[in-house]
């Protein structure tokens, strides 16, 4: 169960980051 809100928490820090660097462009 940790495990896997570690994977979730993991994919919106990647979505996020994916964000950040398209609206800098």
């Amino acid at each position: 169960m940790a495990l896997q809100r570690m994977d979730n928490i993991g994919i919106v820090v990647e979505s996020l980051d994916a964000a950040i660097s398209f609206f800098a462009e």
